[in-house]
């Protein structure tokens, strides 16, 4: 009540006419704000097609968006069930009730406009700005140390999965070949999936949890991995291996939503 309170008299005060809702979580201010400032324009900023995410997250299965059957079963509990149900409603409602949404990704704008049955016009795709310095210098490439990198949130899904897939199908017949490789594993919150691998591989996995930057792992290692498969929105990661100079392999579906040309190499294979 405090925050809305605080929202309320800002937009009173200083005669604001246009609110951009940023994520999905802000839905409990838009909602109070769309009535006690009917005249405002408000935009929906995405970030994610979290229905779709949060399906593939409580499921482990694909969702087909315009033709999903949804199942009490598929889900582990009716909580769960519920909860996919409740996220979908309050989606649908920011999508239909803002003037505008915002997809950063092209895929993402197709997919909102399918699920939710709104004119492409509703929907605007706008490309991330991210801004990262170079680390790596020309010298860099003439050295292989054997380090491999991953970067990421390590409590979302779509990362957890992948690499699990690359670690088991790829990094374990890597070390059967060459045992000096070492793969740094880099982001906030890794789920016990992770920490069970990383403990597994003990010798040639570092799960290092959060860290103050990436810079110097970006700095010391030889190649960024993005092996995502699976999960909504664009991913910044590329976007940094790319700027941060670093030779980078991911998968096609983490390639699909940028204009690239020969910047990383697209892998979808173990071999």
């Amino acid at each position: 009540p405090n925050t809305y309170r605080k929202l309320s008299k800002y937009l009173k005060n200083n005669n604001v006419d246009l609110v951009i809702i940023d994520h999905l979580a802000m839905a409990r201010y838009f909602f109070r704000l769309k009535k006690d400032f009917p005249d405002a324009q408000f935009v929906y900023n995405s970030h994610n097609a979290e229905g779709v995410n949060y399906y593939q997250s409580l499921t482990g299965k694909d969702y087909d968006v315009g033709n999903a059957i949804l199942r009490r079963e598929d889900f582990h509990s009716i909580f769960d069930y519920l909860k996919f149900i409740y996220v979908l409603h309050i989606e649908k409602r920011m999508i239909t009730e803002t003037d505008y949404s915002i997809a950063i990704s092209e895929s993402d704008r197709e997919l909102l406009c399918k699920q939710y049955n709104v004119p492409e016009t509703k929907i605007l795709h706008t490309k991330p700005l991210a801004k990262f310095s170079r680390v790596k210098k020309a010298e860099d490439m003439e050295r292989f140390n054997y380090k491999l990198l991953i970067v990421g949130s390590m409590g979302w899904y779509p990362n957890v999965r992948g690499i699990i897939w690359f670690v088991e199908h790829v990094f374990a017949q890597l070390i059967q070949y060459k045992p000096e490789y070492k793969l740094y594993i880099v982001g906030r919150g890794p789920l016990q999936e992770l920490k069970d691998m990383a403990a597994k591989y003990a010798d040639n996995v570092i799960l290092t949890g959060e860290v103050p930057s990436t810079e110097p792992y970006f700095a010391e290692c030889d190649i960024s991995i993005v092996p995502v498969f699976e999960g909504t929105g664009i991913k910044i990661k590329v976007l940094e291996s790319i700027a941060r100079g670093i030779p980078t392999i991911c998968s096609g579906f983490a390639a699909k939503d940028y204009d690239l040309n020969g910047e990383v190499l697209v892998a979808d294979k173990p071999e």
